[in-house]
């Protein structure tokens, strides 16, 4: 009896995992992105993310951009990815890490095609990555 709930069990979560996996690959955003931030006014800012399951590092650019603490400038971000789906990308890059006066970005964005994403960044702003 035991056996055969066992094997039934077994099968049925084996049945499932396709599925499953489907819905959170974690590899689908793998790998080195471009991210283009365009603010309200003024030229955009750049920065690049390197992405690896549900962990990156955020590269942030330097900007001529006065309202940015200049601290800020080419520091790296450790990136905790939240959702990871195949409809939306969301992650926080953690710029409290770098210095006090480095914000934390939080990023949520869907995809256009295998290689470009668009959304909005915490602030408001509209973010578009493009993989490299």
């Amino acid at each position: 009896m035991r056996k055969a709930l066992f094997s039934s069990l077994f099968f049925g979560l084996c049945a499932t995992a396709p599925f499953a996996l489907r819905a959170y690959d974690t590899d689908e955003y793998n790998g080195e992105w471009k991210v283009i931030i365009q603010p309200g006014a003024g030229k955009p800012r750049i920065a690049k993310l390197l992405l690896t399951g549900y962990a990156g590092t955020w590269y942030n650019g330097t900007t001529d951009d006065r309202t940015q603490p200049k601290v800020c400038n080419g520091k790296e971000f450790p990136v905790t990815v939240a959702h990871n789906e195949h409809t939306e990308l969301e992650f926080t890059a953690f710029g409290s890490s770098a210095s006090p006066e480095c914000p934390d970005i939080t990023v949520e964005v869907r995809p256009v095609n295998s290689n470009l994403l668009e959304g909005t960044l915490s602030t408001g702003e509209s973010v578009k990555l493009l993989r490299q």
